[in-house]
């Protein structure tokens, strides 16, 4: 099993976290989850079943990793998933308007107001080492260009 991908980024003022995992060999596939607020807007897995024989099979699992991660990211930055976003705010607001209509006092809301504040959206990078080697180019767009910049910022 290959240690994963977290990064969190801002994207139209939201922080979203993005976490690509390997299963390891026996079940054989990679799984990438788009996150808000701990709601799970997308999911993308992918098999490498097909290749869990590979001399390399540590490296080979590692680049589909990467891939797949910078995948999420690019779709992420070029609105591929604002449809699933718009829904996941709404039903992530009408529950917190729920749960404000069943308050029963204004110390409810004081502790709401409060705790409001204390988690504020804010960007933090992860200190995880990816596993991009530094010296690669990227050769796609520019949008690729801004991913990787922003992956090799967090080595």
């Amino acid at each position: 099993m290959i240690t994963g991908f977290n990064h969190n980024i801002k994207y139209k003022d939201i922080v979203f976290h993005v976490q690509t995992e390997d299963s390891g060999e026996e079940i054989a596939h990679i799984i990438t989850h788009l996150f808000i607020g701990g709601n799970i807007i997308i999911s993308v897995k992918n098999s490498y079943k097909n290749v869990v024989n590979a001399p390399q099979l540590r490296n080979v699992v590692k680049s589909m990793m990467e891939q797949q991660h910078k995948s999420v990211l690019k779709g992420l930055l070029s609105s591929k998933y604002d449809k699933e976003i718009d829904k996941m705010l709404e039903h992530m607001k009408s529950s917190k308007i729920k749960k404000i209509e069943n308050l029963s006092s204004k110390d409810d809301l004081n502790i709401i107001e409060q705790d409001k504040k204390k988690h504020t959206a804010h960007l933090i990078e992860d200190k995880q080492k990816s596993i991009l080697d530094k010296n690669k180019k990227a050769s796609e767009d520019n949008l690729d260009d801004l991913i990787l910049s922003f992956l090799e910022d967090n080595l």
